[in-house]
């Protein structure tokens, strides 16, 4: 049986909900170093 799911990246995800999640949270540096880098990995 094969999986039909779509795939999504976490990266996707951070994404979709960047502008939100900062509009909630206040974030150091170095969280907002980790954030970007996870958004702009395209690692498989």
């Amino acid at each position: 049986m094969e999986n039909k799911r779509q795939k999504v990246e976490i990266g996707d995800i951070f994404r979709r909900f960047e502008s939100e999640y900062n509009e909630q949270h206040d974030m150091i540096h170095e969280q907002h170093k980790a954030f970007s880098a996870i958004m702009n990995c395209r690692s498989q």
